[in-house]
């Protein structure tokens, strides 16, 4: 078991299946894209659209992903689902995530184990073939700001030219403000009570 493998059986992150508090995560994320499909022009264009391929990196059990194509199926797209991850394990899971969301029979997945550093390798043959990629969760602290250039680097080369980017960077909250010594901040959408606002 890789040390990386090691860290992630510690369950520190709501991403399991069966985890409560995943699932209420889950339901979050698909509550969001649905929220961006209906206000956001990117997604205006892509609802016309009868296939969508989305690219899911650093998917961990693919829970974003999975979000994203219950959203598509609501809208009548069939979603073309890539999920890219070091740990095959992990990967595995986002058919209970499939399941779970009643669409398993209505996506087409495919699962990659890859470092995505490396990601042009594996995926030589996609230039300008997925219209949307995904980095959800707390997923770039694994990398180094280097890494991150090499991350999206790859990205661009798999995103067709009018493709979109869709990053969760809710992990950086803590360095980018608390550590910088910030007392209070409100994070849009929510109360000084933290409640979300309406």
């Amino acid at each position: 078991m890789s040390s990386l493998e090691k860290l992630y059986a510690l369950k520190l992150w709501p991403m399991d299946p069966e985890d409560p508090v995943a699932i209420k995560r889950f339901e979050d994320i698909v509550s969001l894209f649905r929220y961006l499909y209906e206000n956001h022009g990117f997604f205006e264009e892509i609802s016309k659209l009868n296939t969508l391929r989305i690219i899911d990196l650093m998917a961990g059990t693919g829970i974003a992903g999975a979000a994203i194509a219950k959203s598509l199926v609501g809208l009548g797209i069939v979603p073309e689902l890539t999920l890219v991850d070091i740990r095959r394990s992990d990967l595995e899971k986002v058919y209970q995530w499939l399941r779970k969301a009643r669409i398993e029979d209505k996506v087409k997945v495919e699962l990659i184990e890859s470092d995505i550093k490396e990601l042009y390798l594996t995926l030589e043959d996609r230039k300008d073939y997925y219209d949307i990629a995904l980095i959800w969760g707390n997923s770039s602290p694994h990398l180094d700001a280097w890494d991150m250039v090499r991350v999206y680097s790859n990205i661009s080369y798999l995103l067709k030219p009018n493709g979109l980017l869709l990053m969760e960077e809710g992990d950086r909250i803590y360095n980018l403000l608390y550590l910088m010594g910030y007392k209070d901040f409100l994070i849009e959408g929510e109360t000084k009570e933290g409640k979300l606002a309406n």
